[in-house]
């Protein structure tokens, strides 16, 4: 994937944005390590 997709990055996580169909304001986090699940 372009970096001109990528909107931030961080230590843990990528923010992108989808790169075959950008959509405004939907946006997907990428992380960097296996998780089990997110509790919010």
């Amino acid at each position: 994937m372009s970096d001109a997709f990528k909107i931030l990055k961080t230590k843990h996580w990528d923010l992108h944005q989808d790169w075959e169909m950008p959509i405004p304001g939907f946006f997907y986090l990428g992380f960097k390590q296996k998780r089990g699940k997110i509790d919010c």
